[in-house]
């Protein structure tokens, strides 16, 4: 699993090619992951919380408002939602995504929002 730095959204982001074995960012609660792919291959990200939400239930994906997961499409760019630091934090204040598919040509950075 790789670490991605935390950015300010600026005009310039720097993205870094996902990891096979998933990516971690230190997570403030108003960082996103932001995904470029540059193939059809449309890799979802996937991010597991450590506990239960509101309702008791243990999330296995990250459900972004649409309800789905955060597909990335060919020449797109996806934003996943912020991270809720108490339910995807782990003991290191990390946040962890995976992915399904093919991820060759899929590129990531962890932004972090302004405040609001």
């Amino acid at each position: 699993m790789a670490i991605l730095t935390v950015q300010e959204e600026t005009a310039t982001i720097t993205f870094q090619a996902a990891a096979a074995g998933g990516d971690e960012f230190v997570n403030d609660g108003r960082t996103r992951v932001w995904m470029k792919e540059a193939a059809a291959e449309a890799p979802v990200a996937l991010a597991v919380m450590r506990r239960k939400c509101n309702a008791g239930v243990l999330h296995t994906t990250l459900q972004p408002a649409t309800g789905q997961e955060t597909t990335a499409l060919a020449n797109d760019l996806k934003l996943t939602p912020a991270f809720d630091r108490h339910l995807y934090n782990d003991a290191n204040g990390r946040a962890k995504i995976t992915y399904t598919g093919t991820i060759t040509n899929l590129t990531v950075a962890a932004v972090r929002m302004p405040p609001a």
